[in-house]
């Protein structure tokens, strides 16, 4: 009887011993990183970007992607298919909407950059641009590079473009204004 508890003690040792062994030698084992040359996409996304607990703009993207082979800067993400919303702060609750083919977006700033086939539409104009700059931290749009906001009766045309509070624009470089 003494001998066959003193194997089973001797075997529930060596068992335990082995065990300690091998979660020792398993941690000490270091994870391969995920490579950094890796190509990630995601479809049909939201997002919502706020301050202060207000939200400044939202928008509905079709694909993202980010492909460090072709950047190397991390915080850029590429955009395809976006629809961006901008709430302004007054009380006429007046949003600007802006369409694109692509564009790119830094999560480190929040700054957006719509680059092909842009247009926005805000209270009763469209506006068109070759591209628009969102500028995160003074919360404003800017257009360089040809800028056209067509209303009902009218039709502006300018080189640069930015946009004050409550997303007044203003327009600047050979300015023409044509009434109908």
């Amino acid at each position: 009887m003494i001998e066959y508890i003193m194997k089973n003690v001797l075997l529930i040792s060596i068992t335990t011993v082995i065990i300690i062994i091998c979660f020792l030698i398993n941690n000490n084992e270091k994870i391969a990183p995920v490579s950094a040359t890796t190509d990630s996409t995601m479809e049909d996304v939201s997002i919502i970007h706020k301050k202060n607990s207000n939200t400044v703009w939202s928008a509905h993207i079709t694909k993202i992607s980010r492909t460090t082979k072709s950047n190397n800067n991390d915080n850029i993400i590429s955009l395809s298919e976006i629809n961006l919303r901008f709430k302004a702060s007054n009380k006429d609750n007046n949003n600007l909407i802006l369409y694109a083919k692509s564009g790119y977006y830094d999560t480190l700033n929040g700054s957006i950059r719509l680059t092909d086939d842009i247009t926005a539409n805000f209270n009763d104009f469209k506006i068109t641009a070759k591209t628009i700059d969102w500028d995160n931290e003074n919360l404003i749009l800017r257009s360089n590079g040809g800028v056209k906001i067509i209303g009902n009766r009218f039709s502006v045309t300018g080189d640069s473009l930015y946009t004050l509070k409550d997303f007044k624009i203003r327009l600047d470089g050979n300015v023409l204004a044509t009434f109908i």
